[in-house]
């Protein structure tokens, strides 16, 4: 099913000037305080399901400002949700209205990197923006609320969060992906002090602790500190954690082994760190070793790129990770060392979209 959404709310508007610096003389017809904004219009919420995620879209339209000149006006459009504030969400718009696809809509307002918004329906604070060059006066909105329906998606990944005392209990810096009420994914509990205590918490807002063999409503959930490998099945409600003793590098200079050259965990940067000398060139992956995999040869968890264009790495890379199983790249996924001498190899979390990476620093 193809469907439209319009948005066509009027709104108030009030100019103001954006901070900037060696600023143009003004080419307007109208003083600043004549200057008419823009007015987003709305007809109702904007309602995101199964059926018309893939084939619909949504149009913002607005009423067209008026400088009093006649220049191509760019127009932004910005929203507010919980922590995050004057987010960008489409910009470099010269027409009155924006049509998006439902499936890239539904990214920008539910992606960790992007607006962070639940599934479910919520209400958001949104504006327009106006202006007719970078260095020239942008007239601001005043503030609306628009409301969204999103409904959870089995076909598009979500996260599971998992704050604790390890992260200072900061709900949203660290989540596994997952798809069907199941996730998977590696956590770093690294913390000083063990053992670290946390909870699972939805993107519903649910938080779910008591035990592993049974999470909901309950205490704390504790382990050791270190690096794990979670999962968590929310149609079960069960969770394992299946913990690593050692971090490293296999294949790297040729040597094959569990790993071959380990990388020690450096708790200021919180990453898993080495400098090695390379003299050869060749493939190489991440192995993390587990004392309870032996059944698996210790090799059931190992990461290698997650896209094939960035198999061939040198110094100043830094890619994303994932496991063989789930990455887009045929066979292990495995990294193409393209250049020999001295370099620093990281391997760690990066919350701005909950994967780990592997940056290599020429040193």
């Amino acid at each position: 099913m193809n469907t439209k959404h319009d948005i066509f709310v009027p709104l108030l508007f009030v100019a103001s000037l954006f901070a900037g610096c060696d600023k143009l003389e003004q080419v307007t017809a109208y003083g600043n305080d004549r200057i008419v904004g823009p007015q987003l219009q709305s007809t109702g919420p904007v309602i995101i399901t199964e059926d018309n995620y893939a084939t619909g879209t949504t149009t913002f339209s607005w009423k067209g400002a008026d400088f009093g000149y006649p220049a191509q006006v760019s127009y932004a459009i910005y929203a507010g949700y919980g922590s995050v504030s004057d987010y960008c969400l489409f910009e470099n718009i010269n027409t009155t209205s924006y049509t998006v696809s439902n499936e890239a809509l539904y990214t920008k307002l539910t992606g960790v990197s992007y607006l962070g918004l639940p599934t479910g329906t919520t209400d958001i604070s949104m504006y327009v923006t106006a202006t007719i060059g970078s260095r020239y006066e942008v007239i601001k909105s005043a503030p609306a609320t628009l409301r969204f329906e999103l409904a959870e998606l089995s076909s598009v990944p979500t996260l599971l969060y998992l704050p604790g005392s390890y992260n200072g209990w900061d709900m949203y810096s660290h989540g596994i992906w997952g798809t069907k009420n199941v996730f998977k994914g590696y956590v770093d509990m690294n913390a000083a002090d063990s053992p670290v205590e946390f909870k699972f918490l939805t993107s519903k807002g649910e938080w779910l602790g008591n035990t592993l063999d049974a999470i909901g409503e309950g205490g704390n959930l504790t382990t050791a500190s270190g690096l794990y490998y979670v999962t968590a099945d929310l149609n079960e409600y069960k969770a394992t954690l299946i913990p690593f003793t050692i971090v490293g590098l296999t294949g790297i200079n040729g040597t094959w082994a569990t790993p071959a050259v380990a990388l020690p965990y450096d708790a200021a940067s919180k990453r898993y760190k080495a400098t090695i000398d390379v003299t050869a060139t060749g493939s190489f992956r991440v192995l993390c070793y587990s004392p309870e995999d032996a059944a698996g040869w210790f090799w059931s968890y190992t990461l290698g790129v997650a896209s094939a264009d960035d198999i061939d790495v040198s110094g100043g890379s830094a890619v994303r990770l994932l496991p063989p199983s789930e990455s887009g790249v045929a066979g292990d996924g495995n990294m193409m060392m393209r250049e020999t001498g001295t370099f620093e190899f990281a391997f760690y979390y990066n919350p701005a979209d909950s994967y780990f990476y592997l940056s290599i620093t020429k040193k």
